[in-house]
């Protein structure tokens, strides 16, 4: 018996690149930013920190009060253990009911 060849294709190294974002083919040119593409670039880097900036502060404010309730919520039960106790069992009935499929 003849010894077969491989049918697999090899990928063409002609092929452009794709850029990742929207599918269409990569601008390969290594030409320099001109002055507005750079401005857009800065902007864009500037926008993008300062949205960052406000949620790691947002987050830091959110984490602070949900520490501050958790703490009044446990120092209130502790001193009102049978309050505590009924609260939690009602918003557990109340949860029940709300997610419950009819």
């Amino acid at each position: 018996m003849p010894a077969q060849k491989s049918s697999k294709s090899k990928p063409d190294d002609k092929t452009p690149p794709v850029d990742p974002l929207n599918g269409e083919p990569a601008d390969s040119s290594d030409e320099p930013m001109t002055p507005e593409e750079k401005a857009q670039l800065e902007d864009v880097e500037h926008m993008v920190t300062e949205a960052y900036e406000q949620f790691l502060r947002t987050a830091s404010r959110v984490s602070d009060y949900a520490n501050e309730t958790y703490g009044s919520v446990r120092t209130y039960a502790k001193k009102h253990p049978g309050t505590a106790l009924l609260v939690s069992f009602l918003a557990g009935v109340v949860l029940g009911a709300l997610t419950s499929r009819r």
